[in-house]
């Protein structure tokens, strides 16, 4: 009596009794054939539906399930970085950008400080931003 070799597709797996069966979506043949696995992918990558490992695009990271990549929300005073996380802007700056992917001061004008958090404040009456914007100092006029 002679066996006959099964050969499965690329997303199948062989049974006891020789036949073939799919994985279900979001897992692939182990390395033997014979179980469908759950890859464990990489930080910035995902599980594709046929059980592959993608790699997220710049400034996303893979979502809780690791199904799919997700934008990442930062902070007003964290600036995106392009592996997907949140990093700290410096004092008296904030996130700018197109996708808040720098830190920057604020414009703020002449009569507004810049306050830690990158944001602007009116100065009190009679007083002006000082030159590095960080302070609110009083003017002093020349007598004639």
């Amino acid at each position: 009596m002679e066996c006959e070799v099964v050969e499965c597709g690329p997303r199948e797996i062989v049974l006891k009794d020789g036949t073939c069966t799919f994985c279900d979506d979001f897992t692939r043949p182990g390395p033997k054939g014979k179980q469908c696995i759950t890859p464990t992918c990489a930080s910035r990558q995902i599980v594709s539906i046929d059980g592959r490992c993608e790699k997220c695009p710049k400034y996303t990271r893979a979502s809780a399930d690791g199904r799919s990549c997700e934008d990442v929300q930062c902070a007003d005073n964290e600036k995106l970085l392009k592996n997907g996380t949140c990093e700290s802007c410096p004092p008296h700056t904030r996130a700018q950008g197109e996708m808040g992917s720098t830190c920057g001061p604020n414009s703020c004008d002449s009569r507004e400080r810049v306050l830690v958090d990158g944001t602007c404040e009116p100065c009190p009456p009679f007083l002006r931003a000082s030159e590095n914007k960080k302070k609110c100092i009083s003017h002093k006029c020349t007598t004639l």
